[in-house]
This record gives structure tokens, C-alpha cells and sequence, in this order.
């Protein structure tokens, strides 16, 4: 497999992927690679290909003979995923050297504000993006690279809640305690 054919496979996994995010494709909807391939402008070998990525990932479920759907969490499995994210995060935490490197925290506080600026500007996809960047810096300070390579792979499972209240957004901002401290 040659590289600009991974390229486009994770480029439709990424497009599947917003659309899930962002609710334009709801939990269990069923993912027909002919309707995505149209609308990708991809062949429907890439479309096989990434939903066999955003499978791997835990977002898209697939069954024989029933195709690809949009998983579904229970309000339980929420919880524990997000109980799961905290726990790494604690943990991550309490790996990081102190003090921080100025440029450590130079970098931290510079992905936080792109994460408050996105906040601001109430776009949905540069929450995600700048959220995902936080995560992936903040990862990277405990200088575990299986912790980073989990954030930046996406299988910490982060759920995203698409709709009109930003406000949810900000309250992560105002717990995030300062590194700098």
C-alpha cells in the first residue's frame, strides 16, 4: 500500500469522524460506504479502509451482513470513559518533572489559549482540534510516549457533546490547574 493511500484513508476516517463528532451522524446509524464514498469523493476501497480505522479507534461498530454503524454509548459506558480520561490525566500529572521547563509552560499555556480563543470563536472544529493539541501537550510533559501516542490516536475515546451551549467548554478551562504554579 503506497503512502497517498494511507493519506486518503485517514483522510476519510478524519471526515467520518467530524461528521460523528458534530452529530451529523448520529450513534447507531448505519454507515453505507457507497453514500460515504459519493459524498468523500473517494473510492469505496478508502471508505472500507477508514472505517476499518475508526473501527480500531471504537467509534464505528461493524457486524457481518449488517455493515458499519455509528457506536453508540450507554450513559455508563460515558461515565466510565470519561472516568477513564481523568485517570490518565491524574496520572500524567503526577509523572511531570517539577518545575517545568519555561518552555514547557510556554508551550502548555500557548495551547491552552488556542483552546479558550477556539472557545471563543465558537467553532466546533477548532474546539476538537485544540482540544486534541491540550491533551497531546499535556501528555508529552510526562515524557511517556504510549500516553502521547493514546492521545494523539484518539482511543481515549473523548466524546464531544456538538450543539449550541459552549459553555460546556469552559469549565474545563477553569479547572485545568496551572503547571506554572
Amino acid at each position: 500500500m503506497n503512502k497517498d493511500s494511507v493519506n486518503e484513508e485517514e483522510a476519510v476516517a478524519r471526515a467520518i469522524e467530524q461528521d460523528i463528532i458534530f452529530g451529523r451522524l448520529g450513534p447507531g446509524e448505519r454507515l453505507r460506504e457507497e453514500t460515504i464514498a459519493r459524498d468523500k469523493a473517494a473510492s469505496r476501497h478508502h471508505v472500507r479502509s477508514a472505517l476499518m480505522i475508526l473501527e480500531r479507534s471504537g467509534i464505528v461498530t461493524r457486524e457481518r451482513n449488517k455493515g458499519a454503524h455509528v457506536r453508540a454509548y450507554s450513559a455508563e459506558e460515558v461515565r466510565q470513559l470519561y472516568d477513564l480520561r481523568e485517570l490518565l490525566t491524574r496520572q500524567a500529572a503526577l509523572k511531570i518533572s517539577l518545575p517545568a521547563s519555561p518552555r514547557d509552560i510556554a508551550n502548555i499555556q500557548a495551547l491552552q489559549e488556542d483552546y479558550e480563543a477556539a472557545i471563543a470563536s465558537r467553532s466546533l472544529p477548532d474546539i476538537h482540534a485544540t482540544n486534541d493539541a491540550f491533551h497531546v501537550g499535556f501528555f508529552a510533559l510526562c515524557r511517556n510516549p504510549y500516553l502521547v501516542g493514546h492521545a494523539e490516536t484518539g482511543h481515549g475515546h473523548d466524546l464531544y457533546h456538538p450543539g449550541g451551549d459552549h459553555e460546556q467548554f469552559r469549565a474545563p478551562c477553569r479547572r485545568r490547574p496551572s503547571i506554572a504554579r
